[in-house]
């Protein structure tokens, strides 16, 4: 059996994805949500308004066929059944007659029901503007920097790991570092756009959902909030995945150009691994693929390295052939 001296490999861990995390929050807020939540906000409460007219102003509340529904303080609540009103179970909220109502919270109800629907109507085209807005927001995309800072963290686990012991310290061309940043930055922007994609019409679906049953706004803006939740745990992923793919080609290029034409698979085994992956755990490849007989491939067929298939946690110990 052939002999290999191994290396102690470079583990790409979690916090390097996290400049791009934040980056990708703020790139989704900004789509999805800024002016969304703009729209929603609302006039502090007036001092002289009741509990009543002042959660209606601030669309805490929606009146439709004669039940008040959203969120109640017990000002509020104890106010509803001064006039009358009855708390219903099914329903989940007051019920009570327009006719019971003050003319003045009557004329309010009226008005913020009239401006809900101007706001509504915004907010659609808010959403529908969101393929435009991205096609100019991704013109200006570059994740260069994040590249760079990964570039500087290979360099440094490099050096801690197989320079030491092999006396050399490889460093990413121009052309190279320049190809590895062009198409980093292209792959997080064409996976900003699909996602965007995607997301804009389950949002639209949200909204008019929501709308139709009549929600307050600050339901909706709670439902919103809630559905951002999506986008951030989309923008983790991608962040994790391209963190992850990145540092995988640097290290192809660093340890060929150190000698290291190959590695040892190590998967983690539990039961997250992928079958393929589990077969592959222990056995040596060739970095370069055309020198494998039988590679791993992806659910695509194309040849994977350890950590360039989605989610993929296996590590890629650096081997030299033992003389």
């Amino acid at each position: 059996m052939k002999k290999y001296r191994e290396f102690k490999p470079i583990i790409t861990k979690d916090t390097w994805s996290l400049p791009l995390q934040k980056d990708l929050y703020g790139i989704f807020y900004d789509i999805f949500l800024k002016d969304i939540e703009d729209t929603l906000k609302l006039p502090l409460e007036n001092a002289k308004d009741t509990p009543l007219m002042a959660a209606i102003k601030k669309g805490k509340l929606t009146y439709r066929s004669g039940v008040f529904k959203g969120k109640f303080s017990s000002r509020v609540s104890k106010e509803l059944k001064s006039y009358g009103a009855k708390w219903s179970i099914k329903e989940k909220g007051y019920l009570i007659s327009r006719v019971s109502l003050p003319k003045e919270i009557f004329n309010q109800l009226e008005k913020i029901e009239r401006g809900n629907i101007r706001i509504y109507n915004r907010i659609s085209n808010i959403i529908s503007n969101i393929p435009e807005k991205l096609n100019t927001y991704v013109k200006g995309l570059d994740f260069g920097k994040r590249a760079d800072l990964l570039n500087d963290k290979m360099s440094e686990k490099f050096k801690e790991t197989i320079g030491k012991q092999l006396g050399v310290q490889p460093k990413l061309d121009k052309v190279s570092r320049d190809r590895l940043k062009l198409e980093y930055n292209q792959q997080i922007t064409k996976s900003i756009v699909n996602f965007t994609q995607d997301e804009t019409e389950r949002l639209r679906d949200v909204v008019a959902k929501e709308v139709f049953k009549g929600v307050s706004r600050s339901d909706l803006r709670d439902k919103l909030t809630k559905r951002f939740g999506i986008s951030k745990t989309r923008a983790k992923f991608i962040a994790r995945q391209e963190t992850s793919l990145y540092v995988t080609k640097v290290k192809e290029i660093q340890y060929t150009s150190a000698g290291v034409m190959k590695y040892k698979w190590k998967a983690v085994g539990d039961s997250r691994t992928r079958p393929e992956h589990k077969k592959a755990n222990g056995k040596v490849f060739y970095w370069d693929h055309n020198l494998n007989d039988n590679p791993v491939r992806n659910d695509k067929g194309l040849p994977v390295h350890p950590g360039e298939d989605f989610n993929c946690r296996c590590q890629a110990v650096p081997v030299i052939d033992k003389i």
